[in-house]
């Protein structure tokens, strides 16, 4: 559906597909820039797509590196990941995304399309269906 890789692709109760970048480390946010997905040509184009937001997810050490705020994109929310935290508490916002208004809901046709494809991404991955080593 995207001429991209997502690490993961949130539809929201309205409709509006979300991209979220997990990050495990400074090095991973950083390399994440050179992406061609980040270069100016291409973030015209990805204004023309149906993405209504970018999140970066990373644990709350990443977030406190010093390179860590100018590594993610000005377009792009951030979401902090505290495993030591109860789960109500283990995620917190810590900078909203700017949303893309070009974006419009998703048909109940690129609904399932999505659904279907994220089903096939996790039967042929599942680690349960890996053989015994």
């Amino acid at each position: 559906m995207l001429p991209w890789e997502a690490d993961m692709l949130v539809l929201s109760a309205s409709g509006f597909l979300y991209e979220v970048e997990i990050k495990i480390s400074i090095a991973d946010l950083k390399r994440d820039r050179s992406k061609r997905k980040w270069s100016p040509a291409f973030q015209e184009y990805r204004a023309t797509t149906n993405i209504r937001g970018m999140w970066f997810a990373m644990p709350e050490s990443v977030w406190q590196h010093k390179d860590a705020e100018a590594a993610v994109p000005d377009i792009a929310g951030v979401i902090v990941i505290n495993p030591d935290e109860r789960p109500s508490r283990m995620a917190s916002v810590v900078r909203r995304c700017k949303p893309n208004k070009s974006a419009r809901a998703l048909t109940d046709r690129e609904r399932f399309k999505l659904a279907r494809l994220g089903m096939m991404r996790y039967w042929t991955r599942n680690p349960l269906d890996s053989p015994a080593e």
